[in-house]
């Protein structure tokens, strides 16, 4: 026999205004449900003027005093993230030797450049050669410069007492060093099969603050379905070549954009290009939380993208970012829940972030805006600049 379900006037109403709001949370057990502040403006907005070349690479100190932008002509750039002058600038490498990764040691007086290794023999520069990992003073001076890795780094990162730094390249070889001496402590292959290689940069990779646990997204072809079927997996790294575990995600459309790694190492998350959220513990490898966020219904479906997604230095605070929104998630510990604060930024992809106590900063933008917009009277296209935006979390009731 049919069932029929009949909706009074009384039980339409709350549907039409869960409808009609501009935004909307829900959530299954293990995740967190959130209050969602939609469309807040940032406080300030600065934009720098930088040399007008792509940024390879965008990284605030740990204070957010201070950003240092790398660029594909192998300079580097230091502003007053507050005023957004500009406070120096050095060559790091040579003019046809991309910078691709920045990280700071955590007393922000020194940090860690990824960049293509220097080829005087080969003129222009060739996309496939190595990267090397070089420590700078806050001067710009290189004090050491560690041993080459197999092609384009994607991610660097120190320790939390600045001991030790670890890389990653884009052939899924990590390495670990001693700050000190510059001596190669361990090395960990996160994937061997066919050669495979990572497209995506520094979003889909993530470290635990002791660098004692490594996650990585790694694309693989499994099968044919009219043409290409892709699986995603993300690798479980750990340091002393023990073998890779890893978190199989579904293959199609709903791609992972980006991922994070808690600083405690305990918890990984993976953001996906339809906006939803899985959290897995990293010790058991098990699924452990699902966030659904919904945005504003109308926003572009490049705008929805997580391309950007990070934990604060105490794991209270989980940001993700997009090419328009930036979301941040204040967790309530020992509850379930927390606060979700959405900001409608400047525009640009997010490329580096600061959390400080009652604030947020970014970074964002420093790509090509479109290839078809060129400088006039040349075939350079034009690049958007970089641009610091700080938003203020709201005050808890």
């Amino acid at each position: 026999m049919r069932r029929r379900l009949f909706l009074g006037v009384a039980g339409i109403a709350p549907i039409l205004n869960w409808i009609a709001s501009p935004c909307r949370c829900r959530a299954q057990p293990g995740g967190f449900t959130s209050d969602v502040y939609v469309g807040e403006k940032p406080t300030s907005v600065i934009k720098l003027a930088g040399p007008g070349r792509r940024a390879g690479a965008v990284a605030f100190t740990p204070d957010g005093s201070c950003l240092v932008v790398g660029h594909d002509d192998g300079s580097v750039h230091r502003y007053n993230a507050s005023s957004g002058l500009e406070t120096g600038q050095f060559p790091a490498r040579g003019p046809n030797d991309p910078i691709h990764a920045i990280a700071f040691a955590p007393d922000g007086l020194s940090f860690a450049i990824a960049a293509a290794v220097e080829e005087p023999d080969r003129p222009g520069a060739s996309p496939d050669r190595d990267d090397s990992v070089s420590i700078f003073d806050d001067r710009g001076r290189e004090t050491r410069r560690l041993s080459r890795m197999s092609g384009k780094i994607l991610a660097v990162a120190f320790s939390k007492n600045g001991e030790r730094i670890a890389a990653i390249d884009h052939a899924y070889v990590a390495q670990w060093w001693k700050v000190d001496d510059g001596s190669q402590s361990a090395v960990s292959v996160a994937h061997r099969a066919n050669g495979q290689q990572a497209t995506h940069a520094a979003a889909r990779v993530g470290f635990s603050a002791d660098l004692e646990r490594v996650v990585v997204v790694n694309d693989c072809r499994e099968g044919d379905y009219g043409g290409a079927l892709w699986s995603q997996i993300v690798r479980l790294v750990e340091p002393g070549g023990r073998e890779p575990r890893m978190i199989r995600s579904q293959g199609g459309t709903d791609t992972i954009a980006s991922v994070a790694l808690s600083a405690d190492g305990s918890r990984v998350l993976t953001a996906f290009a339809e906006h939803w959220i899985l959290y897995w513990d990293f010790a058991t490898v098990r699924h452990v939380g699902t966030n659904y966020t919904m945005i504003p219904l109308g926003v572009a479906a490049k705008n929805r993208r997580p391309a950007f997604a990070a934990f604060s230095p105490d794991d209270r605070r989980i940001v993700l970012g997009s090419e328009r929104y930036a979301w941040v998630h204040e967790e309530d510990r020992g509850k379930k829940g927390g606060a979700m604060h959405t900001f409608e930024g400047p525009g640009g992809c997010i490329r580096a972030v600061a959390f400080l106590r009652d604030r947020v900063r970014f970074a964002s933008g420093g790509f090509a805006v479109l290839d078809d917009q060129l400088i006039e009277g040349t075939q350079h296209p034009r690049y958007e600049p970089v641009t610091m935006w700080d938003v203020q979390i709201p005050e808890k009731k």
